[in-house]
């Protein structure tokens, strides 16, 4: 998360944006994408809660 900041800081664009602008695009990179995980993604499946 820090990096992200320094980043949007450094260039004024959201950290996604940034990424696409002044590295994927210039990389030629066109299917690249940045994604934050989902909060469930992060989770253990023991803690998470489950519904009958």
């Amino acid at each position: 998360m820090l990096a992200a900041r320094i980043i949007e800081e450094k260039t004024g664009l959201p950290y996604e944006q940034a990424l696409q602008t002044e590295l994927f695009g210039p990389c030629g990179m066109t299917d690249a994408t940045v994604e934050a995980p989902r909060a469930d993604d992060r989770v253990s499946a023991s803690f998470r809660s489950s519904t009958p």
